[in-house]
C-alpha cells in the first residue's frame, strides 16, 4: 500500500488517499485560508496554534505534491 507518510498527509487535508491532485490543491488552499495566522492573532495561543496548523498543512501538501510529481516522497 501507499506510504504511511502519504496517507497522513491526505488526512491532514481532510482527504482520503486517491483524491485527485486538484482536490488536494483545493483543500490545501481552503484550509490555509481558514487557519491563516493573520486571521487568528487575537491571542498568542490562537496565533501559535494557527501557525502550527498552517505549517502542518504546508508540509502535507508538499508531500502530496512531491508524490504527484515524482512518485516518491522526496526523502529516500
Amino acid at each position: 500500500g501507499p506510504p504511511q507518510k502519504l496517507l497522513a498527509a491526505y488526512r491532514v487535508l481532510g482527504l482520503s488517499y486517491g483524491a485527485t491532485f486538484d482536490q488536494a490543491k483545493a483543500a490545501y488552499k481552503r484550509l490555509l485560508k481558514e487557519h491563516h495566522p493573520d486571521r487568528h492573532g487575537s491571542t498568542p495561543e490562537a496565533l501559535k496554534s494557527a501557525t502550527e496548523t498552517s505549517a502542518r498543512i504546508n508540509d502535507a501538501f508538499r508531500i502530496i505534491e512531491t508524490w504527484h510529481t515524482t512518485g516518491t516522497l522526496g526523502d529516500e
